[in-house]
């Protein structure tokens, strides 16, 4: 007598009872990061070239528009200006790797110590000890700050 059958069909059983996602869901999937091309990319913000640096960032809109950005203040600075575009995802750069990373999914520090494309200071990591090594050499005082508690300065303080 075979008792390993009864233990597969129950077991086949199970894993078929449990639903996968919709077809609506599917469709919904975050549409993935655009390459970059530094001799025709320009910044969505500020219109300089975007380079693969370890500071650029992209903003795909739902009508499937891409928006590329050479530093991630210009990414933020421009999704808050126009409220029209309706992000379907959004991607930075990690600072070492220059892999591409979901916004809500990264770690930053701000630190102007490490320069920036347009000065933002803003730096992404895709693992909170990377991004916790890099505060820590800094000499000014960086901190790893989550997405919601980045600010981003005005122009006039950009000035300064």
């Amino acid at each position: 007598m075979n008792l390993q059958k009864p233990v597969y069909a129950w077991l086949i059983a199970l894993l078929l009872a449990i639903p996968g996602p919709s077809p609506a869901e599917t469709a919904k999937a975050s549409p993935l990061p655009s390459p970059l091309d530094a001799a025709i990319d320009a910044c969505a913000e500020c219109k300089m070239s975007v380079k693969d640096s370890g500071y650029a960032a992209q903003a795909i809109a739902d009508d499937g528009r891409v928006y590329k950005f050479d530093d991630l203040g210009c990414l933020f600075a421009f999704l808050s200006a126009d409220t029209s575009i309706v992000p379907a995802a959004r991607y930075v750069q990690d600072a070492n790797s220059r892999s591409w990373i979901a916004l809500e999914k990264a770690y930053y520090v701000v630190s102007k110590e490490v320069p920036t494309p347009m000065g933002y200071g803003i730096h992404a990591f895709a693992s909170k000890g990377a991004a916790e090594a890099f505060a820590k050499a800094r000499k000014d005082k960086a901190k790893v700050v989550a997405l919601g508690d980045l600010s981003i300065p005005t122009d006039s303080e950009m000035k300064m």
